[in-house]
């Protein structure tokens, strides 16, 4: 009993962490303040407290307290996840690193995929900007974005490529799921599949690569002025109906999907 008890206050404080109500480097209130504040025992908010520590996001200090760990720093890909989820926010240094990881990561692999794509992945991708057509569910299309970025990276064989394609995708699908939910960007995201889907089919390399790069600044862009920027942190609310329409900066009208 006592510890179902200590499991659920510690689910409420890490929440509480995430959200940033107690943040990184401040300390905790002192036990006896906790053990009110969840009508139970101190001895029942020290196991709380306990687990807390364990996962990484407190740590006590000798003579000073229990404080909230940088967690940031020495954070896993599962925990990242766990932190946007709750929290709905991440560090602008952590969206900053995806994002110039991708730009050096996806545009090579899309350059040498655009060389080595056969008729079958190519069908492949247009089979899934069709599924994206007929879909409107956000996580439907974050899975269909992956794909793509999957199908790109074995076009492009290169196995560590692929290997770190594979590890993000818990993460490319998460954030990318988001960018559906707060703002009205499906559309201008098929035109870029499209164009890429073109460019690829031409085996136009460095057309392709312009696309992709294209493609990354747009999702930049996108959560950029649809979030909360404050204290270092970028913030979302997918409560909100989706802000106006996102409009492409680049036209081309021949598309040549079915």
């Amino acid at each position: 009993m006592k510890e179902r008890l200590a499991s659920k206050i510690y689910n409420e404080l890490e929440k509480d962490i995430l959200k940033g109500f107690y943040p990184v480097n401040t300390k905790l209130p002192p036990e006896r303040e906790l053990a009110e504040r969840f009508n139970t025992s101190r001895f029942v908010i020290r196991e709380a407290i306990a687990m807390l520590i364990n996962a990484g996001l407190a740590e006590t200090r000798p003579q000073s307290g229990t404080f909230i760990k940088n967690f940031y720093d020495e954070t896993t890909l599962d925990s990242l996840i766990k932190i946007l989820q709750t929290s709905k926010s991440m560090e602008i240094r952590t969206f900053e690193s995806l994002i110039n990881y991708k730009l050096i990561n996806d545009v090579a692999n899309v350059g040498r995929a655009a060389e080595t794509m056969t008729k079958e992945d190519l069908d492949v991708i247009e089979t899934l900007i069709l599924k994206k057509k007929l879909n409107t569910i956000p996580r439907i299309l974050s899975e269909c974005d992956y794909q793509i970025d999957n199908e790109i990276a074995k076009a492009a064989k290169s196995m560590i490529s692929l290997a770190v394609t594979i590890s993000l995708k818990p993460l490319k699908v998460y954030i990318i799921e988001l960018l559906y939910k707060i703002a009205d960007c499906r559309d201008t995201i098929i035109e870029n599949d499209i164009l890429l889907f073109n460019a690829l089919s031409a085996h136009d390399s460095k057309k392709a690569m312009s696309i992709m790069r294209e493609r990354i600044f747009l999702v930049e862009e996108i959560v950029m002025k649809n979030a909360i920027v404050e204290n270092g942190l970028i913030s979302v609310d997918t409560d909100l109906e989706p802000r106006k329409k996102v409009k492409h900066s680049q036209r081309e009208n021949t598309v040549k999907t079915k």
